[in-house]
């Protein structure tokens, strides 16, 4: 194959978006009748107007799952923060899911950025530089969020299935308060952003390179020859 044949299409990406902390929620919901607190639900969390946040998170709220769980989960410093998009929560809500802000597990609420290309290793900025987190990892869904979806297809929100759509993870570089309100900048080649943000294989959009086609033929014709061939070799 050719050079030119294996060239990869990056789409353009906004590098130096803003946008506006819609909602905050830092703090777990209180523990009921005598549930270890292992076991409490650390979702849907509590809104605040404003809220702390240091290298494990939000103070008040509950990350129970190691650091290194596979299977999601919210805990330790590489997913100290739960990030979502408010616009995509909107739209998934036009769409009849009945999930409500806050309901995901997501700590932070953004809006007016381009949640595509809020991806690992970008960075974003809160409040004009105060609090700075770092992506880190897309967030699974699970089946305990199937609630909030139409026929429980908490997928709609995975990375694999719905690019654009997912929750994120972020770890904090540098803690402070968050207000609602509060500008949020994304920095995709700046503020130490990493380099692999601007990388088409990490945005989702990788356009790989097509098959050469069959004898120079278009792909239905190439099917119907290629049938028409084994009919004759297996000579029926």
């Amino acid at each position: 194959a050719t050079g030119a044949s294996r060239r990869w299409e990056i789409a353009e990406v906004t590098c130096h978006s803003e946008g506006t902390v819609a909602a905050i929620f830092a703090t777990a919901p209180a523990l009921g009748g005598g549930a270890a607190s292992g076991e409490a639900p650390s979702f849907p969390k509590v809104r605040a107007r404003e809220a702390r946040v240091g290298p494990l998170g939000f103070e008040g709220d509950r990350c129970f799952e190691k650091v290194d769980a596979d299977f999601g989960g919210h805990g330790g410093p590489l997913k100290a923060v739960c990030l979502w998009s408010a616009d995509v929560v909107e739209a998934l809500q036009a769409e009849g899911h009945p999930l409500r802000a806050g309901g995901c597990g997501e700590n932070l609420l953004l809006t007016g950025l381009p949640w595509r290309s809020v991806v690992p290793g970008a960075r974003i900025e809160l409040g004009g530089g105060g609090v700075l987190l770092e992506v880190t990892q897309y967030a699974k869904p699970c089946m305990k969020q199937e609630h909030n979806f139409l026929d429980g297809n908490y997928q709609a929100i995975s990375h694999l299935k719905a690019q654009g759509r997912s929750r994120v993870y972020c770890a904090v570089l540098c803690g402070g308060t968050v207000r609602e309100g509060a500008l949020a900048r994304l920095h995709v080649d700046t503020r130490g952003a990493r380099p692999y943000a601007l990388n088409p294989a990490v945005l989702g959009r990788l356009a790989r390179p097509r098959p050469p086609p069959f004898l120079g033929l278009a792909p239905a014709a190439a099917l119907a020859a290629a049938s028409h061939a084994l009919c004759l070799l297996l000579g029926l």
